[in-house]
């Protein structure tokens, strides 16, 4: 935890380091260099950090260990901790005990390393591909892995923020430095909607990958790619666009189709809710959160448990058939942290709608999507002041209130997104006690019941 001057404000900054590892057993000590030098097994002790996590493979606790005239300090730890391992009957039993013996080997190394380190630590296994170790083979979809990295980094960072995300690479193997990378750069987009809380404009992210390992020689810890993540544009817009379904069930998983049917719509509304971010329409953006009723971390914790349920465990083979698409995993996280933020910031007051200030402090959420959406809406408003500034009381649609025409048959798209939702035909004002109202009209002034919810996503946005 690092304190650093950003502007005029004192931020307390704080790190988060996601770190691949393979096979322990051929790690040898080395001298690392960072900022100082470290002698350890592992490079990404080097780093300073709040809070670390370590994700590892399912084939840690199958390594094929090769006889050796001196066996290094960590083939010696991994084979006390293996010595203790049984035999597994499923993947949830292999899961289990290669995140238990990865906990142990990291914690015997830190204290190693150091008699007294302060870190939050946590441990993530993933299922191997191929067949990395001895015994066992392993055969699921590539696309699946990536989503219960996903699933499992949110779920371990619960509401804490970090406003620096850092990966070191050095030790990973099979396809983990991959996934890993693009992992941390989504968390890195989810933690800008938490850094709106902390006037945090940016997101740091930083890789790292240590030199090849040579015996008794200096090794440097190289930063090999440095982002300031300041917009969740790229990844919202591509995978909205995508026609991907969130989950397949595999031929083999009948039974599971009525809840894989369940899910896929559920990522359906979930869609529909960040089109209203997409597009300029922050005061739809207020009334689809405010009525979200999901509860989307289950659902992403169904699809680990679907998953862990469909593993097949036969002659030494463990395999899945199900599919879960990382990109509609992440809208999934997203849309969690969305709803969360903006049900913060906005609230319905019946028979009136949502303040007008409430609205214009989502600009910097939509910055994060078009930074000139900022711009956009706080126009709309500005306007809409400016006209009631000499008011005490007004209440009608904005229409009346520019004096233009009132009667018009529908919503038109152009007109709602150069005018950041706001058609004046269709949205209600009030003002009174010096206070400003918004809320959608359509006959009547639309509230929070499900009839006036579904004339907002069917008459004003499905345009």
């Amino acid at each position: 935890m690092v304190k650093e001057d950003i502007g005029n404000k004192k931020l307390v900054s704080k790190t988060l380091l996601i770190a691949p590892i393979g096979d322990p057993t051929s790690y040898k000590e080395a001298r690392y260099k960072l900022n100082k030098e470290i002698s350890s097994y592992i490079s990404f002790l080097a780093h300073e950090a709040d809070h670390v996590i370590i994700v590892g493979l399912s084939s840690i606790v199958d390594p094929e260990i090769k006889e050796v005239k001196e066996e290094s300090k960590c083939m010696k730890i991994m084979k006390g901790i293996l010595s203790n391992v049984s035999t597994v009957n499923s993947y949830r039993e292999l899961q289990e005990i290669s995140e238990r013996a990865l906990k142990e080997f990291i914690e015997r190394i830190y204290q190693e390393t150091y008699q007294e380190y302060n870190v939050k630590k946590d441990f993530i296994i993933l299922p191997a591909l191929g067949k990395p170790g001895k015994n066992y083979m392993f055969k699921f979809e590539p696309a699946t892995i990536s989503s219960l990295l996903l699933i499992q980094l949110y779920n371990k960072l619960k509401n804490e923020f970090y406003d620096r995300i850092i990966v070191d690479l050095t030790h990973g193997i099979n396809y983990l430095p991959a996934v890993c990378y693009i992992a941390a750069l989504q968390i890195a987009q989810i933690m800008l909607i938490r850094a709106l809380r902390n006037s945090v404009s940016q997101i740091r992210f930083e890789a790292y990958n240590s030199d090849p390992y040579k015996k008794d020689e200096l090794l440097n810890i190289n930063l090999t790619s440095e982002r300031k993540i300041q917009t969740i544009a790229d990844n919202l817009i591509e995978f909205l666009a995508s026609k991907q379904s969130l989950i397949k069930k595999g031929k083999d998983f009948k039974e599971l189709a009525k809840i894989v049917d369940e899910i896929n719509a559920r990522k359906g509304e979930v869609e529909r809710l960040l089109k209203s971010l997409e597009y300029p329409y922050p005061l739809a953006l207020c009334y689809l959160c405010n009525s979200f009723n999901l509860n989307l971390e289950d659902v992403l914790n169904n699809l680990k448990t679907i998953f862990l349920d469909s593993v097949k465990y036969e002659n030494n083979v463990f395999s899945s058939e199900i599919f879960i698409d990382p990109g509609k995993t992440f809208l999934l996280i997203l849309a969690n942290e969305i709803v969360n933020y903006v049900k913060g910031i906005a609230k319905l007051y019946e028979g009136k709608g949502f303040e007008l200030d409430a609205v214009e402090n989502l600009t910097g959420l939509y910055k994060l999507v078009i930074p000139s959406y900022e711009y956009l809406i706080k126009h709309e408003i500005s306007k809409i002041k400016e006209k009631l500034k000499d008011e005490d009381h007004f209440k009608g649609i904005l229409a009346e209130l520019y004096k233009e025409e009132k009667e018009v048959e529908k919503v038109d798209k152009r007109i709602m997104i150069a005018h950041a939702g706001l058609q004046k035909q269709f949205v209600h004002v009030i003002k009174e006690y010096g206070k400003i109202y918004l809320a959608y009209y359509y006959g009547k002034v639309l509230e929070l019941r499900n009839e006036d919810v579904e004339i907002i996503k069917n008459k004003i946005l499905e345009n």
